[in-house]
């Protein structure tokens, strides 16, 4: 339910980026205990490999328990055959599945796949800047840029400001919001496939106080266009907003503003968590925080011309929903969520976001969400019980069915729930 939003202060936000920038700085471990491998050890996201069983998933450093962090390469066909040996849900081991492990340094951020021959994953870490990676191979992981500790950054990380948050790709380019500024840094691809080196810094200032997160979508003249969503400056009290224009084409080109959007004024909520295009890319699912609620813009995307975007549909939703993702089951859009705080994996419908399905205490902090397509089958991280979790989505006498199928990590919880 929507309640009046919190009265905070622009000096309450940037204290809060500049708790989490000292948090972030918190040394590691004195001890120098490496993680061990047969483990997930708050697991981060996942990244499905297309046209491949492979899985990455990263393990975080997040409580500060070892010297470094671990980059898991897992096999779906070794957990599919569990699945058949077994009746009923099955819980696997990480060494039950795993082709590969990498040392990584210690708090990863979520993965993303950078295009080449060879793939790639490229991730950031909190406490320390620029751009890391791996190459990926059937049969085990490699550091772009190895160093004792761990994977050391293939960029120049100097030029990058502090407190990245979640990447985003656009094929040939990498973006990186910044929690602590109204910043976006891009990583391009720099000669071979293999070699990613930092551009730019893109300023989004005076639209933005800081950038929270980002995404992109074609206009229809197949120009791409960013989206930002962050604190907006010069107000009162905290207020969200949605920022967007078109990709700047050239090295010294200056992004170019399209529009703004007031979400707080729009939503009553004071900060956006994730954002979400749909495949068609005209709906945009946004995820609300302080109220909590889910929003659905209608956009149509246009090329040098403003893009209209018009809330749709707005609703209440879980404690702090944390990730978005729109799935396609038996050709039938819906919008999966996950509620960190509250143990739950919510599924709604694509079109209006009546809530369809709800999985509730399969574990702690359900956190990323990624799904397979083929299979049918949605993976969700939980970060707080130390595993991966695999749902398989179905239509049931016309009802959605959400099935806990296993888990790979930590022991499979006894007690679990649905509800409708």
């Amino acid at each position: 339910m929507f309640f009046h939003a919190q009265n905070l202060s622009i000096g309450g936000v940037l204290g809060l980026a500049t708790l989490v920038g000292v948090l972030g700085g918190c040394p590691d471990n004195s001890l120098g205990t490496l993680m061990p491998a047969e483990g997930l050890h708050y697991p981060m996201g996942t990244v499905l490999l297309p046209e491949s069983d492979l899985i990455l998933v990263p393990s975080s450093n997040f409580d500060l328990r070892y010297a470094s962090g671990n980059l898991h390469l897992l096999d779906q066909e070794a957990f599919d055959a569990l699945l058949e040996a077994g009746d009923g849900p099955v819980t696997a081991a990480v060494p039950d599945v795993a082709l590969g492990n990498l040392t990584i340094r210690s708090f990863a951020s979520d993965p993303v796949l950078l295009p080449g021959e060879t793939p790639l994953l490229g991730w950031l870490h909190r406490r320390d800047t620029g751009l890391f990676g791996a190459q990926v191979s059937d049969t085990q992981l490699a550091c772009l840029n190895p160093e004792e500790n761990g994977c050391g950054p293939m960029s120049d990380s100097e030029l990058m400001p502090e407190n990245p948050a979640r990447p985003f790709t656009t094929g040939n380019r990498l973006w990186v919001p910044h929690l602590a500024s109204a910043e976006a840094s891009v990583f391009a691809k720099s000669g071979d496939d293999e070699a990613w080196a930092h551009e730019r810094t893109l300023s989004l200032s005076p639209w933005l106080l800081t950038a929270r997160v980002g995404a992109t979508t074609r206009s229809i003249s197949e120009n791409q266009r960013l989206w930002f969503a962050g604190a907006l400056p010069e107000t009162a009290q905290v207020q969200a907003g949605l920022l967007w224009g078109l990709m700047p084409e050239g090295e010294d080109a200056a992004f170019e503003v399209e529009g703004t959007l007031n979400v707080t004024e729009l939503t009553g909520s004071t900060s956006v968590n994730d954002l979400a295009w749909f495949p068609n890319e005209t709906t945009l699912a946004v995820a609300l925080r302080n109220p909590d609620g889910l929003a659905l813009f209608e956009v149509a995307q246009k090329d040098r011309v403003k893009p209209s975007v018009a809330l749709t549909h707005l609703e209440g939703s879980c404690d702090d929903p944390t990730r978005l993702l729109p799935l396609v089951v038996d050709t039938k859009t819906y919008l999966a969520l996950s509620c960190m705080d509250e143990n739950t994996v919510r599924i709604h419908r694509g079109d209006d976001l009546t809530l369809v399905a709800n999985r509730i205490e399969d574990g702690e902090g359900p956190r990323n969400l990624s799904w397979d397509a083929t299979r049918q089958r949605l993976w969700v991280t939980y970060f707080k019980s130390h595993f991966l979790a695999a749902y398989e989505l179905s239509h049931v006498d016309g009802s959605l069915s959400i099935e806990l199928v296993g888990t790979i990590g930590s022991p499979r919880p006894s007690s679990v729930g649905v509800t409708p």
